[in-house]
């Protein structure tokens, strides 16, 4: 990650750097692959290549909007692509997912191709929906109006605005890969198709898990739901008084 420099650093960087220094006032963060070699079997550590970079916007909760690059990386012998949070093979092919790389939620989420959000300001999210039953339309006018102002100049192309279903797309990325992490596996999307459909599959597979036995607190006991005594018949009863 490169350095966030100020202002007048940026001025003096131009003087000294003429037109080079665009690729730094564009992109002050790049997000990168976490290997530079392939991992996979058979590819013998080969050198990952043909680097595409794609101008984008990282949301963040104390530095506002940044413009970012995000870099990926591609292995021809295993034709996989990778990314910062996962890796794709055989991107063209209408069954190519997504696959993350570990069961730990990621500093930074990639939530569209040219956006990515902080995890702490997806839990900032969270917290507003579940404390002040806000919104994602008002959450988002929020950030734009308190939280989205940086002090970086932004020479980006991109809209630096959030909009609700922006902050629904990170909510429920951020939501379905500490779910994953709970449980200790490896969160795996569709890649083809439209992003609004990206998450279906993995959040009706949440929903599933949540019936009945699934919720955490469902096999508990305590003085109230479970208090129960044993009648002159011999029944077991629960008292009128916690029944309802």
């Amino acid at each position: 990650m490169l350095p966030l420099y100020s202002r007048t650093n940026l001025q003096n960087l131009r003087l000294t750097m003429g037109s080079d220094c665009m690729a730094i006032t564009l992109g002050l963060n790049r997000l990168v692959p976490p290997v530079t070699k392939c991992p996979r079997s058979g590819c013998d550590h080969k050198l990952l290549g043909e680097a595409v970079a794609v101008e984008a916007r990282l949301y963040t909760l104390h530095r506002g909007v940044l413009p970012v690059f995000s870099k990926s990386l591609y292995c021809r012998s295993c034709s996989t692509r990778y990314y910062h949070n996962y890796f794709v093979k055989d991107a063209s092919q209408a069954s190519a997912r997504r696959e993350y790389y570990d069961s730990s939620v990621p500093q930074i989420i990639h939530v569209t191709e040219t956006s990515f959000f902080e995890s702490q300001l997806c839990v900032y999210f969270e917290t507003q929906m579940a404390m002040t039953h806000s919104s994602a339309e008002g959450i988002s006018r929020i950030y734009n109006l308190a939280l989205g102002q940086s002090s970086i100049p932004n020479a980006s192309r991109l809209s630096h605005l959030l909009d609700g279903d922006l902050v629904l797309d990170a909510f429920f990325h951020h939501a379905v890969l500490r779910d994953k992490s709970f449980r200790h596996q490896t969160l795996s999307l569709p890649h083809t198709g439209a992003q609004r459909n990206r998450l279906d599959e993995v959040l009706q597979e949440r929903n599933y898990h949540m019936v009945g036995t699934g919720q955490e607190f469902w096999a508990h006991t305590c003085n109230r739901c479970m208090k129960v005594y044993k009648g002159e018949d011999g029944n077991w009863y629960q008292p009128e008084c916690w029944s309802s």
